[in-house]
């Protein structure tokens, strides 16, 4: 088990990492001017706190058109061997346990929702597991 200082580093590594790939990446889109000021009133609206979990949930074409081009790329990066597999695989678990961090500051319901999520998937063909997680 690791300590808080620790596991604060060991956080702080992987998210800057994650962040370092995410900017790899980003630098292939292409991204016209409409979703560009998409994006930048998006960044706005996080910075001032002005922007729901709901209204990122329920996001317009430009934000779909660039998620998807995202997806796209981590497919061609996978792709290209087994060092790109392994690290999209590598992207795709310290986003899982930043959406874990996210969960445990949004409380029970957003535990119990990333819970079933997550995890329930993931039990689906081992019943002797998905019987061991209980939902409050």
């Amino acid at each position: 088990m690791l300590s808080g200082h620790a596991y604060a580093r060991a956080v702080r590594v992987h998210t800057l990492l994650h962040l370092t790939l995410a900017t790899i990446i980003s630098k292939e889109l292409v991204i016209d001017d409409d979703m560009d000021a998409n994006l930048q009133n998006t960044i706005e609206d996080v910075k001032n706190n002005t922007i729901s979990y709901n209204d990122i949930e329920n996001c317009d074409e430009e934000t779909e058109s660039l998620l998807y081009q995202c997806n796209k790329k981590l497919k061609q990066y996978e792709g290209r061997g087994s060092t790109g597999k392994l690290w999209i695989q590598y992207f795709h678990m310290v986003l899982i346990a930043k959406e874990f961090i996210t969960a445990e500051h949004m409380g029970g319901l957003g535990r119990c929702l990333w819970r079933k999520s997550h995890f329930w998937p993931c039990c689906a063909k081992h019943e002797h597991m998905a019987s061991s997680f209980e939902l409050r």
